[in-house]
């Protein structure tokens, strides 16, 4: 995946983690945030 490509997958999860996730339980919040910045910064050194 191109690092367009894990930007847009990460805008995408944020949407349905706020949206959907973060009401019910908001300690799923976190985990989805570092998921989505350690795909975005290990697709950058690839």
């Amino acid at each position: 995946m191109t690092l367009k490509q894990y930007v847009i997958a990460g805008v995408i999860e944020q949407i349905i983690v706020l949206s959907f996730i973060l009401p019910a339980t908001g300690w799923w919040f976190s985990f989805f945030a570092l998921t989505a910045v350690w795909n975005i910064v290990a697709g950058a050194f690839k």
